[in-house]
């Protein structure tokens, strides 16, 4: 049987933006302006959808 992993799934950037139902431009300005939480794993933006859309539903940002 496999365990699930207690590590939070992160997404790349497009399939964020997909999730959210933002553009991919309204994303990154969301996270420049500090409003949605991301990481860097090594050079590479990753998102934990949970967290985005817990921000967003929270006021974090205007959809499109």
């Amino acid at each position: 049987m496999i365990e699930q992993s207690r590590d939070p799934m992160l997404v790349p950037p497009d399939e964020m933006a997909r999730l959210a139902g933002i553009s991919r431009p309204h994303l990154d300005r969301l996270r420049a302006a500090g409003k949605i939480p991301s990481i860097l794993v090594g050079r590479a933006r990753r998102y934990e959808p949970s967290k985005v859309i817990e921000a967003l539903a929270a006021g974090g940002a205007d959809h499109e």
